[in-house]
């Protein structure tokens, strides 16, 4: 009896404790909730990712390091410690198609551990930059070690400065039915090659209610408005 009722303790302390996203607007140094590795820093307000070395001429006849934005080099895949066990995968998971010679070359990734209410969702807002016209870079996420794909380059469609494209920026969302403990990774990797840069914007990332619930309670609140009134 002693077990279930300490059970049920900590389920209820788990699914009342305060559940958000620390810094997930940016406005606050990326040591400030995030983890991070690789070319990663804040540009403009938002979370900025690369795929860029330092040392190296990734973007010819652009010198090394122009499209590197915090000094530190995109980081390798396969090796101990690199993008993939960061983000809480297999060796050889960002690899699109190995099978077809296709794999991930480098990379950058940050993450956060976060609980999350029962019914809460996980929105945020994303855009790739890129120089690479090979089609095969890409963006991802990673929730509790599953990888899901953002977007390819392919996607970057429209002129940018001072990348060569750039997409729409698109809004991201995912609900859990569950409480518990979530750890979120984002990520851009190089593959097929590593001789052009790709970048990944984040923004507005943060936990908010069922559409359906906020809905609710909306009409609720009027509702009782309009009877006290009418009281």
């Amino acid at each position: 009896m002693k077990s279930v009722s300490t059970f049920a303790l900590s389920l209820a302390l788990l699914t009342s404790a305060p559940a958000a996203v620390v810094n997930g607007n940016f406005a606050s140094p990326l040591s400030t909730g995030w983890t991070t590795l690789g070319d990663v820093s804040i540009q403009s307000g938002a979370a900025f990712l690369t795929t860029s070395t330092v040392l190296d001429q990734d973007d010819p006849p652009a010198p090394a390091g122009t499209f590197n934005f915090s000094a530190a080099p995109a980081v390798e895949t396969g090796i101990p410690g690199g993008p993939e066990e960061f983000a809480g995968l297999a060796t050889g998971d960002l690899d699109p198609e190995p099978g077809a010679g296709n794999f991930a070359f480098e990379g950058s990734v940050m993450k956060q551990t976060f609980n999350v209410p029962a019914g809460e969702f996980l929105t945020f807002d994303w855009q790739i930059l890129t120089n690479d016209d090979a089609n095969d870079d890409y963006a991802f996420i990673t929730i509790n070690g599953v990888l899901t794909v953002l977007g390819t380059q392919a996607v970057a469609t429209t002129g940018s400065t001072p990348f060569a494209r750039e997409s729409v920026t698109s809004t991201f969302s995912r609900g859990f039915p569950s409480a518990g403990p979530v750890t979120l990774a984002f990520g851009i990797v190089d593959t097929g090659d590593f001789n052009t840069t790709s970048a990944l914007r984040v923004d507005n990332v943060a936990l908010v209610p069922e559409p359906s619930a906020t809905i609710l309670a909306t009409l609720l609140a009027a509702g009782l408005l309009v009877r006290r009134r009418r009281l």
